[in-house]
């Protein structure tokens, strides 16, 4: 179990960790000291959106990107929790921006990728039928780069080149970082006496009529 913030344990530490209530008081300790930064609102934030307050996570981010509009991973945050809020139009731009930072700085150069792929699906369900043209376009480019990590569910909607998405999930999911830890716990578990397990995922699970359809055929999986 880990201690409250105490030396060597961070609060991105305890976020990972789901300690969400933890973060929250830690940054606030900080905050009455006068002591911020745009990092510890955007942690705050992250924290926040985690315990189910979008309102105040929403205060929390745009007052790291107030602190530093440079912040490319602030942006992210907080187009995405535009984005969970219905609010496109306002995610966009932000978007835009992670895209001309990512391009001009190579400290950043990989944000461009995950950026590009977030503000094709927004303008899709934004409808904004000019700018996703413009951005597909520039992920098929990526995509045909070996070092492109254009996200997979983006990928098989852009190309049929099985190749090509597949190289795309490789880069967008390292596999030193989850793929391989799958792998590892599989081999592990992995046993003559024991049923297949088998699972179901999808980007469209929820309450879409993708998981109602799904659900007669996990629920007879035998």
């Amino acid at each position: 179990i880990l201690p409250v913030h105490r030396g060597s344990v961070s609060r991105e530490t305890l976020l990972a960790a789901h300690r969400y209530a933890d973060v929250v008081s830690s940054v606030d300790v900080l905050t009455r000291q006068s002591k911020t930064s745009a990092l510890l609102y955007r942690v705050r934030g992250m924290a926040n959106l985690g315990l189910g307050d979008a309102a105040q996570a929403e205060t929390d981010l745009i007052m790291s990107f107030r602190a530093n509009d440079r912040d490319p991973d602030t942006m992210m945050q907080l187009a995405g929790l535009f984005r969970l809020r219905g609010r496109l139009k306002e995610a966009i731009p932000l978007y835009e921006k992670v895209l001309v930072l990512a391009a001009q700085n190579p400290a950043i150069v990989d944000r461009f990728d995950p950026g590009l792929s977030e503000l094709i699906l927004t303008c899709r369900a934004a409808s904004e039928w000019a700018r996703l043209k413009v951005y597909e376009e520039q992920a098929l480019k990526r995509l045909v780069d070996e070092k492109g990590a254009i996200h997979p569910h983006v990928a098989v909607q852009l190309t049929d080149d099985k190749f090509a998405a597949l190289s795309a999930a490789r880069q967008a999911w390292p596999r030193d970082n989850f793929i391989s830890k799958l792998e590892t716990r599989a081999s592990a578990e992995i046993s003559k006496d024991r049923p297949l397990r088998i699972g179901f995922l999808s980007s469209t699970f929820g309450d879409n009529s993708a998981s109602h359809i799904v659900t007669s055929l996990a629920a007879a999986s035998d």
